[in-house]
């Protein structure tokens, strides 16, 4: 006796899911949900590694998650996770990702400084979901800290 099993129509139906909302964050955190906030200004100190993570809530399938400063992308210099939730009775299941990039080693120099760092995320099909922060850069010159290692006292 021979059993053959297969099916003959296969119905798979793959919903788009735009993205909730997108993050910036110098915190590394695991715990982001869509109701968490984003920086409107970041701080960094140039030419030190600092931690920034950018989180897209949602999407279906996973956004690609993209970070740019001007015109010049830095995705390149973050790690990426992607991390599933499937909600929903059998047969009515919907899935949400939260795709995380994030870098604690992110470097920017002076020239960065006054510049919109931009979070794009985007689900293929629909518009993308965008975040941006200010970015301030703080400088330490050798000659201010030459003056800052000496006291100056005046009298009148």
């Amino acid at each position: 006796m021979q059993y053959t099993c297969g099916f003959s129509h296969l119905f798979f139906s793959l919903i788009l899911a735009p993205v909730e909302n997108v993050i910036l964050t110098q915190e590394i955190t695991n715990h982001i949900s869509s109701d968490f906030t984003s920086a409107s200004h970041l701080t960094f100190v140039q030419n030190s590694p600092q931690s920034l993570q950018c989180v897209a809530v949602g999407g279906n399938p996973p956004p690609a998650v993209n970070v740019i400063i001007g015109k010049r992308h830095y995705t390149d210099h973050f790690s990426t996770k992607i991390l599933p939730k499937i909600t929903g009775k059998k047969g009515f299941r919907l899935m949400h990702s939260t795709t995380v990039l994030w870098s604690r080693d992110f470097i920017v120099s002076s020239h960065e400084d006054n510049r919109k760092l931009k979070c794009i995320a985007t689900v293929a099909g629909l518009a993308p979901e965008v975040t941006s922060a200010r970015i301030q850069v703080n400088c330490t010159s050798k000659q201010e800290t030459l003056f800052a290692t000496y006291r100056v006292d005046i009298y009148y």
